[in-house]
């Protein structure tokens, strides 16, 4: 019952704040303090875009068509950097293969295979597969350890994102669709239709409080 409500508090959150919140299923647990007087690391090092769904209290967790992704915003001065980038090549070649649309952040076997092979491609020490409690190590390891987590979205993701489009705009002779950009731009049409037509599309819907209107309003304050 717990984990349940835990669950519904999830989806109640990704309900009230889907533009500033997002839910992520993560796996490959980084574990490191070389010693008691260094700083402690603990960051999952590849996610997954995930949603839940809610129908007749049963609760699903379902993952985007988005693919796996690194998170490439933490990484150690130990670690070299040009491994870095070739294990971050290796994992992009794997996840958009089209032999492997099967890769599934959810399915144990096919989660490990590629968390161990990012872990062996950067240099970790140490991977562990099972489905432990983390554990923190003098060296540097890398564990399975799925996750499920509620987080705010990335903003500094999205800035390079608009900047790619401007760069690719920039270099382009010809205008060249951009999904994103054609999305708000039917978006702004639509708005603008509505607004010449002398229509309103939205109906001022009837709030009605059983009780007197300021319990009321306590009620839900409280819940």
């Amino acid at each position: 019952m717990k984990l349940y409500q835990q669950f519904f508090k999830f989806y109640e959150e990704l309900k009230n704040n889907s533009e500033t919140h997002e839910l992520v299923v993560a796996v490959g647990l980084f574990n490191y303090q070389e010693n008691n007087d260094t700083l402690k690391y603990c960051r999952h090092l590849i996610i997954q875009i995930a949603d839940i769904e809610y129908n007749n209290a049963t609760i699903t967790v379902k993952i985007s068509d988005e693919k796996p992704e690194v998170e490439d915003e933490f990484f150690l001065k130990e670690f070299d950097n040009n491994s870095i980038q070739e294990a971050k090549k290796n994992f992009e070649k794997i996840v958009i293969d089209e032999q492997n649309d099967d890769i599934d952040l959810l399915d144990v076997k096919s989660a490990n295979k590629i968390v161990a092979n990012f872990a062996d491609s950067i240099g970790v020490e140490q991977y562990y597969d099972q489905i432990s409690k983390p554990r923190i190590t003098n060296y540097k390891s890398i564990s399975y350890t799925p996750a499920l987590i509620l987080r705010k979205k990335n903003t500094s993701k999205l800035s390079r994102a608009y900047e790619h489009i401007i760069k690719t705009l920039e270099k382009q002779e010809q205008p060249k669709k951009i999904k994103l950009i054609d999305c708000l731009l039917g978006q702004n049409i639509q708005n603008n239709e509505n607004r010449t037509s002398g229509k309103t599309t939205t109906e001022i819907e009837t709030i009605y409080f059983p009780h007197p209107a300021n319990q009321e309003q306590k009620e839900y304050l409280t819940k």
